[in-house]
């Protein structure tokens, strides 16, 4: 089951000792960058690949003219994405700079490197540079090459040296093929000081090879699959089974949970089932519509619910403990025999972990993801785990009357995990009884604040999903058992909904029935409450979904009153908004086009009168309380 209270940097779950050699240098710090010889930044050291052994361990070369041949390219070419940004801080510390001269973080393409040719042509990466001594940062340049599989630089970019700084280079003329961006830092009189390994693999691709991808990210940090764009709606877990390989005992869950539009499961209490169960469960989802994220996120060395049922499913036999070798091997077996399981969309790395893990969660999406090519992983980021669990920062996170730390401060940054995973979630305490305002109110506004955090950490280059609380709450907090309300379930979902995020999850079906007091005391009231809320936000997915638009002209609580505007097509125009503030609050809206009603939905079906010219509407919002209009267009 899921922790709520906090793992500490010495975790039992790290394996310093057995971390594969070819992602570690014994202290903590990524080398295998896919390049066999290459070695790490520093000095004058340069960059000398080992001759013609691009992809030693798997070639593979040439344009690709069909789907299976991107899908080999795919399986074949990304696991030696060695990411620059991922390199592990030590145990427990705060994120603070990096010692490498140059680091990149890839921001488009936004999903393992794969840039096909009806979308931009432009990468986007994001240069920090932390100048060596004797030098400043006016007397020297970056150099971004792209290198292809002979290693022959076929494009290069030379950029000015900031602390960070995003630049772009156009990649519109290369031909379609496998490539590698690298970095070199110069003097501005062309003296090498840092030449590194390449830090990405870049795909280029016919966008008719788009559909060998049963899943896959686009750049606007969309979620797609079966040939559609997807808010994904998902729940984590059922109250049982816990394992069984026939797909009827997964059914009256299943049907239960179908009383709402859900669309997507994350099985995290049957992690340790045989691969039949597997099978078993996504032909039940499928029956429903729905589509599956299994957890690997007890597939790590040393963890106590090591997996070896299905380990012992998959041919495998790890020792007890398991080692780090045993653990890649099984989360790559798994990945391998779910790859063509349509149903199973990706994988969830990990659930809160601290900064001591990320080298260990880093080792698994590569491995996981050469394994299965067209997936998506995501773990979910725990701010206040990471921040409990960082020196310098044991502090308890009663934020609530001023709201959590800003973005970049050390304690919330949680910039080195963004190279981790394709998407990333978070799982905001909001209404723990820690959590409370000066007035006593929970501080539901940390659903937007923990969302921020993750934003910033991958510069809106990623994916976000919000796991929202649907649960008791944690043992030992003020408040304890308390499940959230109807009122409090709203509001945390359109407060994410308005902080950018692109899908929600809710933590924890499972839970439901669980013994008093873990358990709800009125499990059908709670299900109708999530029914009521899922059933009134997934109508508006193509809302969401769609651009931001400009819709009003003027906020009366600009600052207090936190908007998300969108005009899809069709007409009609929705505003999404909350209330920041822990009082009681009404607001005006100026309307930048006349409208001929406009109407509270969202589970709510209100209309709001028009101010007399059609252009504007006030509407009263309680403490923390959101609301979603539908705005219909005027003449």
């Amino acid at each position: 089951m899921r922790s709520r209270g906090r793992v500490f940097a010495d975790s039992p779950y790290v394996d310093w000792e057995h971390l594969p050699e070819s992602s570690t240098n014994g202290r903590g710090r990524s080398t295998d960058n896919g390049f066999l010889g290459a070695p790490t930044m520093g000095g004058s050291t340069d960059y000398q690949p080992a001759a013609r052994s691009v992809h030693s361990r798997s070639k593979v070369g040439g344009l690709m003219k069909a789907r299976r041949s991107l899908v080999s390219v795919i399986g074949g070419v990304l696991l030696f994405t060695s990411l620059a940004a991922a390199q592990p801080i030590a145990a427990g510390r705060p994120n603070r700079a990096p010692s490498d001269a140059v680091r990149l973080f890839l921001l488009y393409p936004n999903y393992r490197g794969l840039i096909f040719d009806d979308w931009a042509q432009t990468l986007k990466v994001n240069v920090a540079v932390k100048p060596p001594r004797a030098y400043r940062r006016a007397q020297l340049k970056v150099v971004l090459n792209l290198l292809n599989t002979a290693n022959d630089t076929v494009l290069s970019g030379t950029y000015p040296v900031a602390s960070s700084a995003d630049v772009s280079l156009d990649v519109s003329a290369l031909a379609d093929g496998t490539y590698q961006l690298q970095a070199v830092l110069e003097t501005k009189s062309g003296r090498r000081l840092a030449n590194r390994a390449p830090a990405y693999t870049i795909v280029k691709a016919p966008a008719a090879t788009r559909t060998a991808l049963k899943a896959y990210i686009d750049p606007s940090n969309i979620l797609h699959y079966a040939g559609q764009a997807v808010f994904p709606v998902g729940v984590y877990d059922l109250p049982n089974p816990s394992c069984s390989d026939a797909a009827s005992a997964w059914q009256a869950g299943l049907d239960l949970i179908r009383q709402a539009a859900i669309s997507a499961y994350l099985p995290l209490s049957a992690t340790d089932c045989a691969i039949t169960d597997f099978t078993a469960q996504t032909q039940a989802l499928n029956s429903h519509a729905m589509v599956d994220f299994p957890a690997l996120s007890s597939t790590y060395a040393g963890n106590q619910y090591f997996p070896y049922e299905l380990a012992s499913s998959l041919g495998l036999f790890p020792a007890h403990p398991a080692s780090a070798k045993d653990a890649l091997n099984v989360a790559s077996a798994f990945a391998k025999a779910t790859a063509s399981n349509g149903n199973i969309l990706g994988y969830y790395n990990y659930d809160e972990p601290t900064d001591a893990q990320q080298p260990m969660i880093f080792n698994q999406y590569q491995t996981v993801r050469a394994a299965d090519p067209a997936s998506v992983q995501w773990s979910l980021i725990n701010i206040a785990t990471i921040t409990w669990n960082r020196r310098e920062c044991m502090r308890a996170p009663f934020y609530a009357p001023s709201g959590d730390p800003p973005e970049s401060d050390p304690c919330t940054d949680v910039s080195n995990w963004r190279d981790t995973g394709d998407a990333f979630g978070t799982g905001p305490l909001a209404t723990e009884g820690w959590n409370f305002d000066a007035n006593g109110n929970y501080w539901l506004p940390e659903v937007a604040d923990w969302i921020h955090d993750l934003q910033f950490a991958t510069r809106g280059s990623r994916p976000v999903w919000a796991v929202l609380q649907y649960y008791a709450g944690e043992p030992g907090f003020p408040g304890y058992p308390h499940w959230p309300t109807y009122q409090e379930l709203h509001d945390m979902t359109y407060i994410a909904v308005v902080a950018g995020v692109q899908g929600i999850w809710y933590w924890s079906w499972g839970n439901l029935n669980l013994p008093a007091p873990d358990g709800a005391p009125n499990p059908s009231a709670e299900i109708g409450y999530l029914d009521q809320i899922i059933n009134g936000l997934v109508p508006l997915e193509p809302v969401i979904l769609s651009s931001d638009a400009k819709v009003l002209a003027g906020n009366s609580q600009t600052g207090t009153i936190i908007t998300r505007e969108k005009a899809p097509p069709g007409g009609d125009r929705y505003l999404f908004a909350y209330n920041h503030s822990g009082v009681p609050l009404s607001a005006t809206f100026m309307l930048a086009a006349p409208a001929t009603s406009v109407t509270a939905i969202g589970g709510e079906n209100r209309s709001i009168p028009l101010g007399p010219t059609g252009t504007s509407f006030t509407d009263n919002f309680g403490v923390y309380e959101a609301h979603v209009y539908d705005i219909k267009a005027g003449p």
